[in-house]
Order: structure tokens, then C-alpha cells, then sequence
């Protein structure tokens, strides 16, 4: 009965909090050796049948491991037009840096700039850092927590030209 006093706010407020635009944590790469690992793509397509569409998209998914240190480089890039009108145009950049401290402590920080025409951001830049604390390594599974504190700038393409500017934390 106790545990489920305390999973029913979690889920309250879990459905009171708003996901993040890019899940970044989904691309991190799982390698257990040291130096580069990564891929990176691009495709372009082009059809006029009495209809022009266009379509482009570019992605890259970098690490750099060392001893202590780890960096992971994101992009992705995606275009889809017919007829002159977007039906897709969005693109992001990720950089993040990540210093092994001790066997459960590592210290994080990272930046990110993106837009999206279609949902009106003309761009959003975050900077953020913080503790990411390593909870369970077994060959199988591996588990991380981390709370970060970011900071996002935000301008978008709406009529009243909205900039925010916001204080959040990304767990």
C-alpha cells in the first residue's frame, strides 16, 4: 500500500511534465573500447511529374571515448517540400561532454541548437550540466540518473515573434 501512496503522485506528475523535444539519451552510443565509433548519412531525392517535390535529409551520430572523457556529437537535418509548400523542415545540433569523476559519479554538460519550421521554432538553444550518477553496471544492463539544470532560449516564428527564456531541469 505504500508503494503505491508513492507511485500515484509520481504519475501525476509525470503527466504534468512535458517531454523534451529531442530524446538524446536514446542515442547514445554503447561501446566498450576507446576512440571513435559513430555514422553518419545523407539522402536527397528530386521528382517534377507536373508536381516538384524535394526531399533531403542529413544525420551524424559521433563519440569520442577516452580514459575519463566522453563526447558525443548528434545532427540531423530533415527537408520535405512539394509544390513550394514544407511539409518537414527541421534540423539539430547536440554536443555533450561527459568526465568520469569516480566509479558512480560523472559530471555533464551540453548544448544544443535546433529549429522546426512546421511547429513555428524559428530556433532553441540549451545549455545545461549536472551530476549523472552510474546506479547499475552489469554486461546486460546498465542504468544512469542524472538531474540537470538547463537553460533554454527559445524564439518562435508565431505573430507576436515570442521569445522565452526558461530555467528547467532535465532528468
Amino acid at each position: 500500500m505504500k508503494k503505491l501512496l508513492l507511485i500515484i503522485p509520481l504519475l501525476l506528475l509525470l503527466k504534468t511534465i512535458s517531454a523534451q523535444v529531442v530524446n538524446v539519451e536514446s542515442q547514445r552510443l554503447q561501446s566498450d573500447s576507446l576512440g571513435w565509433l559513430g555514422s553518419a548519412g545523407a539522402d536527397f531525392a528530386y521528382t517534377n511529374n507536373g508536381n516538384e517535390a524535394i526531399s533531403a535529409a542529413a544525420n551524424s551520430q559521433i563519440e569520442y571515448k577516452a580514459k575519463k572523457d566522453l563526447y558525443l556529437i548528434l545532427g540531423d537535418y530533415s527537408l520535405f517540400k512539394g509544390n513550394g509548400e514544407d511539409f518537414v523542415n527541421t534540423g539539430f545540433g547536440h554536443l555533450r561532454y561527459n568526465r568520469k569523476l569516480g566509479k558512480v559519479l560523472r559530471l555533464e554538460a551540453f548544448t544544443q541548437l535546433q529549429y522546426n519550421a512546421i511547429t513555428r521554432i524559428n530556433m532553441r538553444w540549451l545549455l545545461g550540466t549536472g551530476p549523472r550518477f552510474k546506479l547499475l553496471d552489469k554486461k546486460w544492463l546498465k542504468v544512469y540518473a542524472a538531474t540537470l539544470y538547463m537553460y533554454e532560449y527559445e524564439e518562435d516564428g508565431d505573430e507576436m515573434n515570442t521569445i522565452l527564456r526558461d530555467h528547467r531541469s532535465s532528468s
